[in-house]
C-alpha cells in the first residue's frame, strides 16, 4: 500500500476572495452553546455547558439571530464529568445520537469477580456509591503464603491485585487481617506479616510502618483490629497478639499525621477493664469505640479509645469473630456457636437470635450493617440478612454456588460483597438496574429516546459514550468500558447497532490500552478514531469484513510497517504513526485527523489510500480536522485547542474561518468564530461556536450560494452520491430541496433506472439493478451532473 506526504500551503488563499455572495450566509444563537452537530436541513444539535441538556437549533427556520429562548430542550445530557460523546445526525436528520441518563440493567445474581482460587479474603471495604467508586479487600494467597491486596473504583464489578512493582519496600509474607480507611483515603494495613500504609486512595506506594507505643519491648506476632474515625482528629485503635500470646489494644490521636509527622500510639492495654481474652474485632459510630473479644466480651470507649469498660459478655461459649455497628447505634455481634447477638440502644440491651431455617448448623464469621439491614455469614457460604433484627431472615446465600468459608462482608445500597476461602469474592446487586450514562438514540420525530444495550460495566457512571452515527442511521460509534483478561476493565472503541442495540468491541492492539472510535462512513463499514500507547492517542482505522472488523494504523511516511515501530518507545511512535482520526467521508474513502508539534505530522491532515497524508497547511502548529466531504476537496476543522476555526479546499487552500465568512460568504457579524467543528452531510452547512468579548455564541454559516458558484452555477452543485460501491440503496444529498431527476445508465448507454427526488437528503433503492458499473445522472433544469460508480450486491 503506497503512502506518501504532501503538504498543501495557503499560498492561493486569498484568490477565493471573490465578490461575496448574497443571501443570509450566517446565523448566530447569541447564547453559550457547544455545537456538535448539523442536518442538511439547517438544524443543528449541541449543549450550552458541562453536563447539561442537549438543544435543538432550527436555525435556518427561526432567522439569522436568535436568542436562548429560540432553542429546543429534547434532553440527554452533554460531556462533562464521568460523560463523553458528541450529539451527532444521522444523514437524513431524523436520528440523534448521544448520551442520555438511563436505568441500564446490570447483572443479576451472584458472579464471582476474581480468578484467583488460592486466595483468602480476610476483610474488605468498599463506600458508599454516592462518596466514590472504590473498595479495598485484603488477605493471603495460601498457596504462595504472600500478602493479597486488591482494589475496586467500580463498586467491586472488577477487582485487581496490586503489582509489586508498586508497592516500596513490599509486601512481606503472611496474611494482612485488618484494615482501616481514614484521612485523606489513607490505608492501614496489618495481619502476621506487620503494619502497613497506602496513601492516597491505593495510588501511593506501601511503607512499611513500626507504631509500636514507646517503652513497648514485647514483639507483635498479628494484627487482629485496625479501626479509625474517619474525621478530624482521626483517632485510631489497633489490638494486637503478643509472640507470648497475650493481647494489647493501642490508642492513637493524631490519624492526620500519617502523611507529615508520622502516627505514634499509646498502649492503653490497661485501660479495658476486665480484658482476659484476645480482641478480635474493632468498629465505631463516629464518636465511640465498640471492640469484641473471644472470649465473650463487648467492650466500649467514649474517649477516642482511651478506656474501656465491658458492656456486654454473652458467655464463655461466645468467642466473638466479628462486631458491627450502624449509624443508628444498633450494635451485632456473631461467634461460632451460631448465635447473633443483638444491641438496639447503643450498649445496655442485648438479644440473643438464632436463625433456624431447617437448613443445618450454622458457625458465623462475620457481620455487616447497611442502615437497618444486618447480614451475617460464615462457614460453608452461608450468608443470611434480616431487616427486623434477626426476627425473621432471608437466606441470600442460596444461590452462591460455593462452599467457601465468608469471613469478610460488606453491604451497601447498590450491592452484597463476600469474600472468603478457595477465591471466593463474589458480589450481588440488589437492584437489577443502575442509573448511568448510557449510548442513546433521539428520534426527531416521535421527540423519544432509547438507550442502546450496555457492555454490562460501567466506568465511573459512564456504560457508554456515541461520538458518531453513520449516515444511514445503522450504526453508532463511541467507546465503551470492556473486561480485559487480567480482569480489569477498559474502554474500547465500539460500534452499536442501532436495530439491536447490541455493542460490538472493536478491541485494542495494545494490551490493557484504550481505544476510541470517532467517526464512521454512510454504511458503517469504516470507522476511525484512536489509539492510546504511551499517553497520545495515534490514529486507528477500522476496516469491516466477512469476519468483522480489523484495525489498522495511519503510518506516517511511505514505507513503514509495524515491524519497524517499537511500540514500547515515544520516539519511534512519534516518527511513524500519525496522531488520531477525527472523521471520515460518507463514501468512507477520504479521513481527517490531528496534527501535532511532537508528532512528524505537525499540521491537520487528510488521507486516502490512493495519496496517503495530504497535511493541509504548512505552520506546524497543529491543528484538527473535523469533517471532510465527499469528494475529500473541502474540509473543516481548527487550529491547536479549538479556538482558531478554518476551512480548507483543494483549489485555495486554507483560510481563516473568518476571512472566508466575511470576503468570500460576504457574512456581516460582531464577534469572531472560534472553531468549524461539524459540516452536514451535503456540504452546506458548517457550525461551530465563537466569542463577542467574554460572551460564547453557536453559529451557523451557510455555503449553498458558495457551493454553486463553485460549481459555475449549475444549481445542483456538490450532489453528493454515496455509497461507492452501492448495495441496495443509493444516498443523494443535495444543497436545497427541488426536483431533480436521477438516471441510471450501464456502460453501453442504456437507462437502466430512474427517479425523481425533491429533498436535500434522499434515499433511492436499487436493490433490483444488476451489479455493475454505472453512469449516475442527476439533472435539475437545463442543469446535469454525471458521476460513475459501481452496484455491488
Amino acid at each position: 500500500m503506497k503512502k506518501s506526504i504532501t503538504i498543501v500551503t495557503l499560498a492561493a488563499a486569498l484568490s477565493a476572495c471573490c465578490v461575496p455572495v448574497v443571501g443570509q450566509t450566517i446565523y448566530k444563537v447569541n447564547t453559550q452553546m457547544n455545537l456538535t452537530g448539523v442536518n442538511n436541513d439547517g438544524v443543528a444539535v449541541g449543549f450550552p455547558d458541562l453536563n447539561t441538556p442537549y438543544y435543538l437549533w432550527r436555525a435556518v427556520e427561526k432567522g439569522p439571530n436568535q436568542s436562548a429562548e429560540d432553542l429546543e430542550l429534547i434532553g440527554g445530557i452533554g460531556p462533562g464529568d464521568g460523560i463523553g460523546g458528541h450529539g451527532r445526525f444521522s444523514d437524513d436528520g431524523k436520528i440523534i445520537s448521544a448520551v442520555t441518563l438511563a436505568d441500564v440493567l446490570v447483572s443479576k445474581g451472584w458472579t464471582n469477580t476474581i480468578d484467583m482460587p488460592t486466595v483468602q479474603i480476610k476483610d474488605m471495604y468498599l463506600t458508599t456509591p454516592d462518596v466514590l467508586f472504590y473498595g479495598v479487600a485484603v488477605g493471603v494467597d495460601t498457596e504462595t503464603g504472600n500478602s493479597v491486596v486488591l482494589r475496586t473504583v467500580n463498586e467491586g464489578e472488577v477487582w485487581k491485585i496490586y503489582d509489586n512493582n508498586c508497592i516500596q519496600n513490599g509486601l512481606k509474607q503472611g496474611a494482612i487481617n485488618t484494615f482501616s480507611v481514614f484521612y485523606r483515603g489513607c490505608i492501614l494495613l496489618g495481619g502476621d506479616n506487620g503494619l502497613f500504609y497506602q496513601g492516597n486512595l491505593g495510588n501511593q506506594w506501601l511503607n512499611e510502618a513500626d507504631p509500636r507505643p514507646e517503652g513497648l519491648t514485647k514483639n507483635v506476632k498479628s494484627y487482629h483490629a485496625i479501626n479509625f474515625i474517619d474525621a478530624a482528629p482521626y483517632c485510631g485503635v489497633i489490638a494486637v497478639e503478643y509472640e507470648d500470646g497475650t493481647a494489647g489494644v493501642w490508642q492513637c490521636d493524631n490519624g492526620e499525621g500519617i502523611y507529615t509527622t508520622g502516627i505514634s500510639f499509646t498502649d492503653v492495654t490497661e485501660g479495658v477493664k476486665g480484658l482476659t481474652g484476645m480482641p478480635t474485632s474493632i468498629v465505631n459510630d463516629g464518636t465511640n469505640f465498640y471492640m469484641a473479644t473471644n472470649d465473650g466480651n463487648v467492650y466500649k470507649s467514649t474517649d477516642n479509645g482511651k478506656t474501656w469498660e465491658s458492656i456486654y459478655y454473652g458467655g464463655s461459649n461466645a468467642k466473638f469473630t466479628k462486631i458491627a455497628v450502624s449509624g443508628e447505634g444498633k450494635l451485632a455481634a456473631v461467634c461460632g456457636n451460631g448465635n447473633v447477638y443483638i444491641c438496639t440502644d447503643g450498649s445496655s440491651y442485648w438479644e440473643r437470635r438464632h436463625v433456624d431455617d431447617g437448613s443445618g448448623d450454622y458457625k458465623w464469621y462475620t457481620v455487616a450493617f447497611d442502615g437497618e439491614k444486618l447480614v451475617v455469614a460464615g462457614a460453608d457460604g452461608q450468608i443470611y440478612s434480616s431487616e427486623d433484627y434477626g426476627e425473621t431472615w432471608v437466606n441470600e446465600g442460596e444461590e452462591l454456588g460455593v462452599s467457601s468459608d465468608i469471613y469478610a462482608i460488606n453491604q451497601t445500597s447498590t450491592a452484597l460483597m463476600v469474600g472468603g476461602t478457595d477465591g471466593c469474592l463474589m458480589r450481588k446487586p440488589v437492584a437489577e438496574t443502575k442509573n448511568g450514562a448510557i449510548s442513546s438514540l433521539y428520534d426527531m420525530e416521535t421527540q423519544e429516546w432509547t438507550p442502546l444495550k450496555s457492555t454490562g460495566y460501567v466506568n465511573d457512571i459512564s456504560f457508554g459514550s456515541p461520538y458518531d452515527i453513520s449516515g444511514d442511521g445503522k450504526y453508532v460509534v463511541g467507546l465503551a468500558p470492556w473486561k480485559e483478561s487480567d480482569g480489569g476493565f477498559r474502554s474500547h472503541a465500539t460500534v452499536w447497532s442501532t436495530e439491536t442495540g447490541v455493542p460490538v468491541d472493536l478491541g485494542t492492539r495494545v494490551e490493557y490500552r484504550a481505544t476510541r472510535a470517532n467517526g464512521a462512513s454512510y454504511d458503517g463499514s469504516v470507522v476511525v478514531g484512536w489509539q492510546d500507547f504511551l499517553g497520545p492517542w495515534y490514529a486507528s482505522v477500522w476496516r469491516k469484513g466477512a469476519d468483522g472488523y480489523t484495525q489498522e494504523f495511519i503510518y506516517s511516511h511511505e514505507g513503514v510497517s509495524e515491524e519497524d515501530i517499537n511500540f514500547k518507545d515515544e520516539t519511534s511512535l512519534m516518527e511513524n504513526l500519525a496522531l488520531e482520526l477525527r472523521c471520515v467521508s460518507s463514501d468512507g474513502k477520504w479521513l481527517g485527523g490531528k496534527g501535532g508539534e511532537a508528532s512528524i505530522i505537525k499540521n491537520p491532515y487528510i488521507y486516502s489510500i490512493e495519496t496517503g497524508i495530504v497535511e493541509l497547511t504548512d505552520n506546524g502548529v497543529g491543528g484538527t480536522v473535523s469533517d471532510i466531504n465527499n469528494e475529500g476537496d473541502i474540509a473543516i476543522g481548527w487550529y491547536g485547542t479549538g479556538e482558531s476555526g478554518w476551512i480548507w479546499t483543494k483549489e485555495d487552500g486554507i483560510m481563516d474561518i473568518n476571512d472566508f465568512a466575511r470576503n468570500v460568504l460576504g457574512a456581516e457579524y460582531t464577534g469572531t468564530l472560534c472553531s468549524a467543528y461539524d459540516m452536514s452531510p451535503n456540504g452546506r452547512f458548517v457550525i461551530g461556536y465563537g466569542m463577542e468579548g467574554q460572551n460564547v455564541f453557536g453559529y451557523m454559516l451557510d455555503l449553498k450560494q458558495w457551493l454553486e458558484d463553485r460549481e459555475q452555477g449549475t444549481g445542483i452543485a456538490d450532489v453528493t452520491v454515496y455509497p461507492n460501491p452501492a448495495t441496495d440503496e443509493l444516498h443523494i444529498d443535495m444543497l436545497s430541496d427541488g426536483n431533480a431527476h436521477v438516471n441510471l445508465y450501464d456502460l453501453t448507454g442504456r437507462k437502466v433506472y430512474s427517479s425523481k427526488v425533491t429533498d436535500t437528503s434522499n434515499v433511492v433503492n436499487i436493490s433490483s439493478v444488476k451489479n455493475g458499473i454505472y453512469v449516475l445522472e442527476v439533472q435539475a433544469g437545463n442543469a446535469r451532473k454525471t458521476m460513475k460508480f459501481q452496484v455491488k450486491h
